[in-house]
């Protein structure tokens, strides 16, 4: 009984004594197990000093061991002394068990094949791919690439576990090396994968692009349309071939090259193929714009220049509706091309938000900068224009009637009553003139009002600038008849 009772307080001692991370005193092979599970994960890891700790965890394993061994032997001697003078077979049998346990504590023996074999083994799947990246694979040959180096990749890992069971420092540290060399050179081949396709498909967009940017700068949109269906073409093309060999990378387990494939497929070919037409098809109808603001333009100029004639309202009334009718076909030709661009981009989805730009690029010309003109640069001037509807007919009214009383004034100091009863008929006869001439040119300015707002408001500048007018010459009309060119003309004389 004293005998047990000594072994259990020496190895409660032993327990008591945490040597190693993990109690070895407890279970050294599960401490063991957790130092080589320690060790691996060091040489995976990416730091620094992962073979300086490598190696500390190795002395302190072998230190660790050896102590443990020490004690175990020590405790076997005494118990075999005890059991020698007490002649107690049980204290007998417990040294014999005590002597396979120490056992457990001696070094691994090594692999019985040379570590330079294995390591040709594993390595002699990379004898299939160049050691670099060559810009002419395509994406089947990279992929061949990356399934090598994984199998010499898994076969390191085997070996890296080998040499951490053996507790093979160098060995292990050699092939984590070699591990991260072909780990680094996989992350890059996979960096190209689908590359040279992705390439081939910018150059041969590229081209059609050209095409694309010479048909927008002349406003075909005809031709632009067509070109973005090629394109499209193209695309579509690219994406079920990245789709095909997506799943082909799965399934040979090499994810990361299939995701970097359909990135490629998605992201590089929004950002390299259609953001690029996006931004040539923001300049859709531009050119149509300049033409239709440079004909209005002279249009209105003729409207400025009509104005000063006698009959005025006829030759005013023409050009505006020539102003609104120029408006209205470009407007037409905008809506046409808007419906053709968005049922392109209906027609293949890659392809919609650029066609979709250019919709909105007319759109913009359309109802925006048409407005912006229209209430800015073009409408303020011919209504001030318009303000002065028959001030040329009332000038030319009261020269005539200065006329008149001077010839009245001359023929009154000579006593010719005759004479000056006449230059007062031909006064009245200016005055009354003057009213029929604006009824008639208000006759056609309200005619083409009433006319253009019948058709709706693509016609309402031609509207509002006749009703102007014709609101002025009413004002002048009523002005002459309360005696106004008289007047006027009085005050010169």
């Amino acid at each position: 009984t004293g005998v047990f009772l000594w072994l259990a307080e020496r190895l409660s001692a032993l327990r008591g004594s945490g040597i190693f991370t993990i109690n070895m005193s407890e279970d050294p092979i599960k401490a063991r197990r957790a130092a080589i599970d320690r060790m691996l994960s060091v040489a995976k890891s990416k730091g620094a000093n992962r073979e300086a700790e490598i190696v500390a965890i190795k002395s302190e394993l072998d230190k660790s061991r050896h102590k443990m061994k020490a004690r175990l032997e020590a405790t076997r001697d005494d118990i075999r002394k005890a059991a020698f003078a007490s002649g107690n077979k049980k204290v007998l049998q417990l040294v014999s068990d005590i002597m396979i346990q120490v056992s457990v504590f001696d070094a691994p023996l090594q692999a019985t094949e040379h570590y330079d074999t294995r390591l040709g083994t594993c390595m002699s799947f990379t004898q299939r791919c160049p050691p670099s990246y060559d810009p002419s694979w395509d994406a089947a040959m990279v992929g061949r690439a990356l399934a090598a180096l994984q199998m010499s990749q898994l076969k390191l890992e085997d070996l890296a576990t080998d040499c951490a069971n053996y507790e093979n420092v160098k060995d292990l540290l050699h092939t984590v090396r070699e591990t991260v060399n072909l780990t680094n050179f996989s992350t890059d081949l996979q960096k190209h994968m689908g590359e040279r396709e992705m390439n081939e498909l910018e150059r041969k967009c590229g081209e059609q692009h050209r095409s694309l940017q010479s048909a927008v700068a002349v406003d075909d949109m005809d031709r632009a349309s067509t070109t973005l269906l090629g394109i499209a073409a193209c695309v579509n093309e690219f994406r079920s071939f990245a789709e095909r060999e997506s799943a082909s990378l799965v399934t040979q387990s090499l994810k990361l090259a299939a995701t970097k494939l359909q990135a490629r497929a998605s992201n590089d070919v929004t950002e390299r193929v259609i953001n690029p037409l996006k931004k040539t098809m923001s300049g859709c109808g531009k050119l149509r714009w300049a033409q239709c603001m440079s004909e209005i333009e002279k249009q209105i100029s003729v409207v400025h220049e009509s104005i000063a004639i006698d009959n005025f309202a006829d030759a005013v009334v023409l050009k505006l509706e020539e102003v609104c009718g120029t408006l209205d076909k470009f407007s037409s030709w905008c809506e046409e091309m808007e419906t053709r661009m968005v049922s392109t981009g209906a027609a293949e989805e890659c392809i919609k938000s650029a066609s979709e730009v250019g919709a909105e690029a007319l759109a913009a010309v359309r109802i925006t900068a048409v407005q912006d003109r229209l209430k800015v640069n073009w409408e303020p001037p011919l209504l001030r224009a318009m303000d002065k509807c028959g001030e040329a007919r009332w000038s030319k009214a009261v020269d005539a009637i200065v006329l008149y009383n001077v010839a009245s004034a001359t023929s009154a100091a000579s006593n010719d009553n005759d004479a000056t009863m006449q230059a007062f008929e031909r006064a009245d006869d200016e005055v009354e003139a003057f009213a029929v001439w604006c009824r008639r040119e208000l006759l056609v300015l309200n005619s083409a009002a009433e006319r253009n707002a019948g058709i709706g408001s693509k016609h309402e500048l031609c509207v509002t600038c006749v009703s102007r007018g014709a609101k002025a010459l009413e004002q002048r009309m009523g002005n002459a008849s309360r005696g106004g060119l008289r007047s006027e003309a009085s005050s010169r004389a």
